[in-house]
């Protein structure tokens, strides 16, 4: 049976790249278990959780975004992602000598490095990784904190963030809020009123 086939009764909850670690509750999507983080053999808003710990920064600064968008397709309004990745502001703080940590910074850098998939080629900080969120049209997008022995969001290394997909109501008056922002952006650019925008 394909991991898009387990559909639990009451509610699917994915837990992408988490390895060998098993939360109660969620199914793993990993490379070690035959599964891809991207994309996802998931159909649109069938997902109503995902955690998504360590694995954002194993894929190009050219895909960050379409990784996200693909993981919020998956998700059903109401649905929560919840990602985990290095903090490149604590990890820059532990380079100079700013933050001491039992811990080696450079694995968190590079990778573990232990097989093909195990580089990392991305970074973040709190306000890129925000702005990836809000990209994917989040919203309620906060800090979180992770109780799971074992999971590399536990880690004080990680800097991790949640948001929640809109209703479908909700998201129709986010997208016009945002249009109607960038119409008076740009007429305050140009030095017309709003209401003169397509006008002759």
């Amino acid at each position: 049976m394909s991991e898009a086939t387990q559909v639990v009764s009451e509610s699917l909850r994915l837990n992408i790249g988490g390895g060998d670690v098993q939360i109660p509750g969620f199914i793993n999507v990993d490379r070690k278990t035959g599964g891809e983080a991207y994309p996802l053999a998931y159909p649109d808003e069938s997902v109503d959780e995902i955690r998504a710990s360590h694995i954002l920064e194993h894929f190009p600064q050219a895909e960050e975004q379409k990784i996200v968008n693909e993981w919020v397709r998956v998700l059903k309004p109401g649905g929560r992602i919840r990602i985990s990745v290095p903090d490149a502001t604590k990890l820059g703080e532990m380079l100079t000598g700013e933050r001491n940590s039992p811990i080696s910074p450079f694995r968190f850098v590079y990778g573990g490095q232990t097989d093909e998939n195990d580089y990392h080629k991305n970074g973040f900080n709190y306000g890129g990784l925000h702005i990836l969120l809000q990209r994917a049209g989040l919203v309620s997008i906060q800090e979180w904190k992770s109780d799971i022995q074992g999971e590399a969001a536990s880690l004080a290394i990680s800097l991790n963030l949640e948001g929640l997909k809109p209703s479908r109501g909700f998201a129709d008056i986010l997208r016009r809020s945002t249009l109607q922002c960038r119409c008076r952006a740009s007429c305050a650019s140009s030095g017309r009123p709003s209401g003169a925008l397509g006008r002759r």
